[in-house]
């Protein structure tokens, strides 16, 4: 997986994998991430850099920053992620 993927709590990082961690962070800080309550996974842009954000509980966001293109391969990934944290959560 080439992208960079973090578990955003109150602009906080929780956990994360990948080399553009501090991006994420700083990036989240310059958007209402709020606005992003659904489920689903949906695109922002943001100068020069994609990410897919995706709201896990009421204030535990997963985002993703996009160093290349996603693939259907990489889709399929997130969404097993995705479906791995709401589990947890939910327990928690």
């Amino acid at each position: 997986f080439h992208n960079s993927i973090d578990i955003i709590e109150n602009n906080l990082a929780l956990i994360g994998y990948g080399k553009e961690l501090n991006k994420i962070v700083d990036s989240t800080k310059e958007i209402d991430i709020s606005q992003y309550s659904s489920k689903n996974l949906m695109r922002y842009k943001n100068n020069e850099n994609n990410y897919i954000i995706c709201n896990i509980t009421n204030n535990k966001y997963l985002i993703i920053k996009e160093e290349k293109p996603s693939t259907s391969t990489d889709s399929s990934v997130i969404n097993l992620i995705l479906d791995y944290l709401i589990k947890i959560l939910k327990e928690e």
